[in-house]
């Protein structure tokens, strides 16, 4: 072992990650992959997963809430010492470095440790306590970390073997083995086993396999058991030498197995598979698992506290004295768009296939409802009182997919009738002004051009009222009868005489959405190439300034609580807030990789999400930001000199290389913009008149700004 110990906590950062408390309202309890769990007893465990996911339950897995994690890392494994004390290991795709998360008060609060690429750690995979002080990290590339103080400080071990280490197990204090797999796999070296006898000091290559291996058990020591993508195979040798006794035959691998007894083994895998044997393998029985996501990791701490999680949040718990198993997750797993609130407890989201889930009790439980007979798409969902919705929907089985529909129910969704419908049309934004005035946008196919429905007597008729050849229309809001705006490929259009005629302006990309707190002040969000891209006016669209976000993936919303406070939202589970009006953009861990589709807010400042695989999430802390303190090098910088004439420094002791800068006004306008490639970058203030600017910083996920005079 390498005789360092790694100062992996370099500075308590003073900067600011921001994160609110959000809760799965559909499905439960995920939609999310789940990686790994870890039980304290019966009723109290812990399960994580992609995006940073931490969730915890205190019923036995009937019930789950999310964990502020404060970060957006994949977690691969979690371990409790005791009932407060954990731990959880993953990798940060963005950096590629590993991740280490530890709690002293059951998961309230969460310390972030980063483990920095240049120790070529990349992935932790596992974290295993012997007891309470000694515990390992098993890395991707053949490297292991080892703690003798409860991980306060983690020594370093380079097994100078380029082989990911998936899986470890002690049998006591002395004994342990470790499991991995190589990466190019193909040859009779595909796995690996290492052991050691003296608790981990020293750990050397006991065999190589011809199976990679996820997962390894041992029921003393001499008979072990490990699974990989292949098979199974078996040590009666303490590790030595291995022979198969189970293939896949074509499931998507085993991923977790757990000794019971010399004899009593089970493995869970790819499709829902859960096998088992009471004979030492000579024979496998397949039990009935009632999905067919991947089960990844098995938990077993005693009879009655054998857990199974796997993929779009499957958690299944065994029956006590009963070799089966019964599924605690459940909810719809179908994609979700748009969401809305009539008042603080009715809610509605729509099913983007065929119906809509709807709340009476603020989203506490949420009924799946259907609109009509397989509408396969479902596109946009308003409501113009607390009773009366429209949705537009696109084709059933009984007439062509090219027919459009407009739906109207006046009895808060119970009973719906066709207000609208026609062929060769794509109907795809819908809006509603009042009560009574409504607008629906979207494309005609035989014309070759975009066009706007419009209601006067609250949806009951809508007729043609704008036609526009050559453009697609995505987006549609009006601020009063006569001023609106429709957004789509490349454009933003405003009418401010009710559509007798309209100014066009060119947009960097694809708009998504429109959104406008007042007459003057708007945002527009969309797409261009991979990239999202939000635009403000203040001017009522005369003008638009590129809003900076850093690069995230395309946006497919924004909307406003109040006029300060608002959210832009799009794929890969990226939002965004402000509470100035888009003068600041602070990237929120939300702990979802899925496509963000709508979000709602009521008045009480309840938010509500909505995304693919139904992803519904809420957060009742709209208004309030918690200070996530991560133990990772900071960028906070200097800027001088302040005041200044016509340059400033910005000095930053390290950056990464998509760090940027940007200048802004005291109205939130966007100025100047630029990469940051050194840790001095000046800017030139020459061209700006005297007076109080913002700069801004983003590196990665991070967010810095501060005040520069112009003398």
């Amino acid at each position: 072992m390498k005789n360092i110990l790694l100062a992996i906590s370099l500075v308590l950062i003073s900067g600011i990650s921001f994160s609110q408390t959000w809760q799965w309202s559909n499905p439960n309890p995920t939609s999310n992959e789940l990686r790994s769990c870890y039980f304290v007893d019966e009723n109290i465990g812990y399960t994580v997963g992609e995006a940073g996911l931490i969730m915890k339950t205190s019923d036995g897995g009937i019930s789950w809430r999310s964990l502020n994690s404060g970060t957006k890392a994949y977690l691969t494994s979690v371990f409790f010492i005791n009932e407060l004390k954990g731990f959880c290991t993953g990798v940060d795709w963005n950096s590629f470095n590993g991740v280490l998360l530890s709690t002293e008060n059951g998961g309230t609060t969460w310390d972030i440790q980063v483990f920095d690429a240049t120790y070529d750690t990349y992935e932790l995979n596992q974290v295993f306590f012997i007891d309470p002080n000694i515990g390992f990290l098993t890395c991707y590339n053949g490297k292991i970390f080892k703690t003798t103080n409860g991980g306060i400080d983690w020594e370093y071990f380079d097994t100078e073997l380029t082989y990911s280490l998936n899986s470890i197990c002690f049998l006591d204090s002395n004994i342990g083995w470790i499991g991995g797999m190589n990466h190019f796999v193909g040859g009779d070296d595909d796995g690996l086993i290492l052991k050691t006898i003296d608790g981990g000091n020293h750990w050397a290559v006991a065999s190589y396999c011809p199976l990679t291996v996820l997962s390894l058990s041992f029921a003393n020591q001499s008979i072990g058991y490990a699974v990989g993508y292949d098979g199974i195979i078996k040590t009666s040798d303490g590790g030595q030498t291995w022979s198969t006794i189970y293939t896949t035959g074509g499931y998507n691998g085993l991923y977790s197995v757990f000794c019971h007894s010399v004899d009593s083994v089970t493995v869970v895998g790819g499709n829902g598979l859960i096998i088992n044997t009471i004979d030492g393998g000579t024979n496998w029985d397949t039990i009935p698992s009632g999905t067919n996501q991947n089960l990844y990791c098995l938990f077993a701490g005693n009879q009655d506290a054998q857990f199974i999680v796997g993929g779009y949040g499957t958690v299944l718990r065994k029956n006590s004295n009963e070799n089966t198993w019964m599924p605690l997750s459940h909810g719809i797993l179908k994609d979700l768009s748009t969401i809305c609130f009539t008042d603080e407890s009715n809610g509605y989201c729509l099913v983007s296939e065929d119906g809509f889930l709807k709340t009476t009790d603020a989203g506490l439980t949420w009924s799946y409802n259907n609109i009509g007979d397989s509408y396969y798409w479902l596109s946009s969902l308003r409501a113009s009182s607390k009773t009366t919705l429209h949705v537009l929907g696109a084709g059933t089985a009984y007439f062509p997919h090219d027919s459009v529909f407009i739906f109207k129910s006046t009895d808060a969704g119970e009973s719906w009738n066709i207000t609208y419908w026609d062929m060769e049309k794509q109907l795809i934004s819908l809006f509603f002004l009042d009560s009574l005035n409504g607008f629906a946008c979207g494309y005609d196919l035989s014309s070759g051009g975009a066009f706007i429905l419009k209601t006067t007597d609250a949806g009951d008729l809508w007729a043609l009222d704008q036609t526009f050849h050559g453009y697609v229309i995505r987006a549609i809001f009006y601020t009063d009868p006569l001023t609106g705006y429709i957004a789509g490929d490349g454009i933003i259009m405003k009418t401010s005489d009710g559509g007798v005629s309209w100014e066009t302006h060119t947009a960097p990309g694809d708009i998504h959405s429109l959104w406008f707190i007042d007459s003057s002040t708007g945002f527009a969000c969309g797409q261009d190439g991979w990239n999202g891209f939000l635009m403000k006016t203040i001017d009522g669209g005369s003008n638009w300034s590129l809003q900076d976000l850093g690069s995230p993936p395309g946006l497919n919303g924004v909307t406003f609580q109040d006029n300060q406070t608002g959210y832009v939202f799009g794929k890969d589970g990226f939002v965004y807030k402000t509470t100035d009006c888009g003068l600041t953009w602070n990237f929120l861990h939300v702990n979802t990789n899925n496509s963000l589709e709508s979000v709602c807010i009521t008045e009480s400042g309840t938010i509500y999400i909505s995304g693919t695989y139904g992803t519904l999430l809420t957060s009742a802390d709209s208004g309030h930001v918690v200070e996530v303190k991560e133990k990772i090098p900071f960028i906070s910088g200097k800027a001088y000199p302040n005041p200044a004439r016509d340059y400033f420094t910005l000095e930053m002791p390290k950056y990464s290389s998509d760090a940027r800068y940007s200048i802004y006004n005291m109205n939130g306008q966007g100025l100047i913009s630029g990469e940051i490639n050194n840790t001095k970058t000046q800017i030139d203030l020459t061209d700006f008149p005297p007076g109080v600017y913002i700069f801004r910083v983003i590196d990665r996920e991070e967010t810095h700004t501060g005040k520069i005079i112009k003398e």
